[in-house]
This record gives C-alpha cells, sequence and structure tokens, in this order.
C-alpha cells in the first residue's frame, strides 16, 4: 500500500468512527431503511463542515478504504463481516460527502469584473511598497493598472478578498440597494467559516476595517452601458459604514450590526452586469494564496467582454497571459526564477481541483515568458451559468 497522507488517515478514522456509531444505532432501535440514509447524510454534512479536509483527501480516503478491504479477510479466508460493513458504509458516507462539497462549490458570488481585473489583492513574497508615514501608495500593473492606497499601511489579502466576496452576496440577497446591512455571524456564516470562536470574529472584524482603509483608482474601469473605458476618480471600496453596537449589562459587546455602502462605481459596475463568478468554497478548497490569487484571475477573465477577452484568449480555447503581467497582477515581487515556481505551483492547485484541465509555459526560443491556461469544461460551465444548482447563497 502506498504512503498515506496523515490528514486522509484522520478522515478515515473519523469516518470509519461515525459508521461504527451508525451500525450501534441501528442495531439497537431496529431503524428503518430510510432513516438509515438520514443518519448517513448527517454524517457527511458533519464532515463536509470540517474545513481541514478538502476534496483531494476525499478521493484519497475512498481508495485508501477499498484498498482496506484486502486486510477484513483473516488468514483462514474468512471475512470479518463486521469490519466488511463498517468499510462498506464509510465509502458511502465519503461519497455523500464529495457530493455535499461539489454542491457547495457551485455556489458562487456575483463580483465586480473592475475590481477583478484591476486586482488590489496582495500575495505572498516581499512586498516593496512606498511608504508615506503610516499610508501605503502604490502603482500596480497586471491585466489593468491600479493605484492602491492604504492610510493604515495594510495591504489587501486573500482574506480580504474572500470578505469583499461575500459582502456582494449579502447585498444582492437583500435586494442591491444602496445601503444593506449584516451581522459578524451572518458574514462568518456567509464565509463558511466557524461561528463558535473569537479568532474568527476577529479576522473578519480587522478585514472590515482593511476593507474600509482602502483606496483606489481604477486606470481602465470599464463603463458596460456606454462601452467606453474612462479612468475613475480615487475612491474608497466601502463609501459609507454605520456600526450598531449591543452591549451586555457588563459593558461587553453583544453583538455588532454593520450597515455598508459601496461605492458609486462598484454598484455601477455590478448593476450594469459586469461581474464575474466566484466561489468561496472553491476559495476554500485551494491550497495556496496563489493558487487562489490565479483562480480569481481566471474568473475575472471570463467576466470581461470579448474585446476585452481578445488580448488574451486563443481560438484553441485557453488564455494566455505575459508572465510579467501576471507577477505584477498577483504582485509577485521575488526574482524570476521563484515567481516562476510560484506560478506553476498555483497551476498545479487549480489542476487538481479540475479548475484547469492544464497549463503550458510557453515564449520564444528557450525563454519562457507567458503562460497558457486551459480551463476545464466543469470551471466553463460554472461560468457561464449551465451547472444545476448555482446559487448566490451559501448553506
Amino acid at each position: 500500500m502506498t504512503r498515506v497522507k496523515s490528514s486522509v488517515l484522520k478522515l478515515t478514522a473519523k469516518v470509519e468512527e461515525l459508521a461504527e456509531k451508525i451500525l450501534q444505532e441501528v442495531e439497537g432501535s431496529l431503524l428503518e431503511s430510510a432513516n438509515n440514509e438520514d443518519l448517513e447524510n448527517e454524517a457527511a454534512k458533519h464532515i463536509e463542515s470540517t474545513k481541514s479536509y478538502g476534496t483531494r483527501d476525499f478521493d484519497e480516503a475512498i481508495v485508501y478504504l477499498a484498498q482496506k478491504m484486502g486486510s477484513i479477510v483473516d488468514s483462514t479466508g474468512i471475512i470479518n463481516k463486521r469490519q466488511f460493513k463498517i468499510n462498506e458504509l464509510s465509502r458511502r458516507i465519503i461519497t455523500k460527502v464529495k457530493d455535499l462539497r461539489a454542491e457547495k462549490n457551485r455556489q458562487i458570488n456575483r463580483v465586480d469584473t473592475n475590481l477583478l481585473t484591476h486586482s488590489p489583492f496582495f500575495i505572498g513574497g516581499k512586498r516593496k511598497q512606498v511608504e508615506e508615514g503610516n499610508k501605503v501608495l502604490i502603482d500596480k500593473n497586471g491585466l489593468k493598472q491600479l493605484t492602491y492606497e492604504n492610510h493604515k499601511g495594510k495591504f489587501l489579502s486573500m482574506f480580504d478578498a474572500k470578505t469583499l466576496f461575500a459582502l456582494f452576496g449579502i447585498w444582492e440577497d437583500q435586494g442591491k440597494k444602496e445601503w444593506f446591512s449584516f451581522n459578524e455571524y451572518e458574514l462568518l456564516q456567509r464565509m463558511n467559516l466557524d461561528r463558535g470562536g473569537g479568532k474568527q470574529y476577529k479576522m473578519v472584524r480587522d478585514s472590515l476595517e482593511t476593507l474600509r482603509s482602502t483606496e483606489v483608482v481604477l486606470k481602465e474601469y470599464y463603463e458596460k452601458a456606454k462601452g467606453r473605458t474612462i479612468i475613475t476618480k480615487s475612491f474608497y471600496l466601502v463609501t459609507a459604514r454605520n456600526l450598531i453596537e449591543n452591549e451586555q449589562e457588563d459593558g461587553k459587546i453583544r453583538s455588532r450590526e454593520y450597515q455598508f455602502q459601496f461605492s458609486p462605481y462598484i454598484l455601477q459596475s455590478l448593476n450594469e452586469g459586469y461581474y464575474s463568478l466566484v466561489s468561496l468554497a472553491i476559495l476554500d478548497e485551494l491550497k495556496l494564496d496563489s493558487s487562489k490569487g490565479l483562480y480569481i484571475t481566471l474568473s475575472a477573465l471570463k467576466g470581461m467582454t470579448p474585446e476585452e477577452q481578445s488580448k488574451f484568449y486563443h481560438g484553441d480555447s485557453f488564455f494566455e497571459i505575459p508572465l510579467e503581467t501576471l507577477y505584477h497582477h498577483l504582485h509577485l515581487t521575488d526574482i524570476e526564477r521563484k515567481n516562476k515556481a510560484t506560478i506553476k505551483k498555483a497551476c498545479e492547485d487549480l489542476k487538481s481541483l479540475e479548475i484547469i484541465s492544464d497549463y503550458k509555459l510557453a515564449g520564444e526560443g528557450r525563454k519562457a515568458d507567458s503562460i497558457r491556461l486551459y480551463p476545464s469544461k466543469w470551471f466553463n460551465d460554472l461560468m457561464s451559468g449551465n451547472l444545476k444548482q448555482i446559487t448566490t447563497k451559501s448553506s
């Protein structure tokens, strides 16, 4: 048997433990088969909600359990019926977990394409910036040019990107009004994060503050209704905020309710239908910030107009992006060799989740100066809305 990852061993042990409990409960109460399936479904939901397990772990666990079947037969050739039932039930549960995760991956948020193509988010590497006192000011190239400013010296991370994408979903659920409201519990639920710990609440609170303090100039803002490109004035992503804090008798904050308003530029873009589709569950599945950034970049490319896409899209169904453009877009500031290695690792991560079917480095002579990304049929169907049960709501 090949070496098995520790996460897969933990997963199979947990599923086998749940399978054992289900068998004991069924045998003790003589439940009908329909109720047996209810127990399997509950076990699957419990496993799926555990953030430490990814789709790759589920696939490998099924293979591992199938390989374990050989040890269920003793030296005399007699099958251990109890272990056989546990193994069989465990594989059924993990298959249900995979279905649940796939359904969650199909749940999408509509995100302003102008923001994604200008990419005010930063990943890894040394962040060289121009600082004035406590203020960060950066001119950032990539798919499109951007000026990024944060008066608190903060950079928008991939976590901040996820927070913003979740806010777009809440805004849409509330009827796309100028103002929308939410509390931290609702935001955590939308982001598929644990609502029971204080750490997560602090993370989203800090993220909201970073979003509020970020100001941008989009140098190639596309107005879909007029079919033209303009340079925006400098604007904050969140232009207004009201905060209502409910206190307990001891003075501690019981809950916070936020009332937010997006920039008119963002609202215009979304209301004109210039948006890209992003799955928060897929962001959770991806291992690396670089692969999250690359996935968001692919979503941005798919959300562009055909005219804008023509710069990167080729008739053989792949996007080709100059490596230097991609380095700037993701704000990779290391040496060429390391930046290229980062991109290749990100591509492998996307390929393992079948977001892309393949990728290739291309260029003149021996030097690769661009990368070709081949979106998978599954990804193309997701972006075009062809997959069933696509929704903007989190489960």
